[in-house]
């Protein structure tokens, strides 16, 4: 089966936490996949936490200098 996409979601405001909730037309089994990206006017060690329940799939910190992060993660879906 081929990669299909589902949705997205964006959170561009001043919080520092991210909620993904499950597509309604994502099956149980299927694979999903976030890309969290944050930038700090001040703080280099901002670096992006890997989601409750998701799998670290690569990242980068704080980069070139720039306060920069970001990180790839997937999730099984289940119920």
């Amino acid at each position: 089966m081929a990669a299909t996409y589902q949705s997205s979601q964006t959170n561009s405001s001043s919080t520092n936490s991210v909620v993904v909730t499950k597509p309604v037309s994502l099956a149980v089994g299927e694979v999903m996949i976030a890309f969290v990206a944050t930038r700090s006017s001040s703080d280099a060690s901002a670096a992006v936490t890997t989601l409750a329940g998701w799998t670290s799939e690569g990242s980068d910190s704080d980069i070139a200098g720039s306060h920069a992060s970001w990180k790839i993660m997937s999730k099984i879906a289940d119920s």
